[in-house]
């Protein structure tokens, strides 16, 4: 089920906040229901020159990586 994006992510928007802080604090809202689903330490990563953004699990999985 989808869950509708945090507080900050609106307020971000409604505010005008640049375009870049609201496309890191949507990856990192990703990046923490990752963690949630998943367990360990989510990074974020993006690259706006190669418009490639990378949400992945920094090597610590709870569940020894078989996920």
């Amino acid at each position: 089920m989808l869950k509708s994006l945090p507080a900050s992510i609106s307020r971000a928007v409604v505010s005008g906040i640049d375009k870049h802080a609201e496309a890191q604090a949507a990856a990192d809202h990703l990046a923490a229901i990752m963690a949630e689903i998943h367990g360990g330490n989510w990074r974020v990563s993006i690259n706006h020159p190669r418009a490639v953004v990378l949400i992945y699990q920094n090597g610590d999985a709870t569940n020894g990586g078989k996920d």
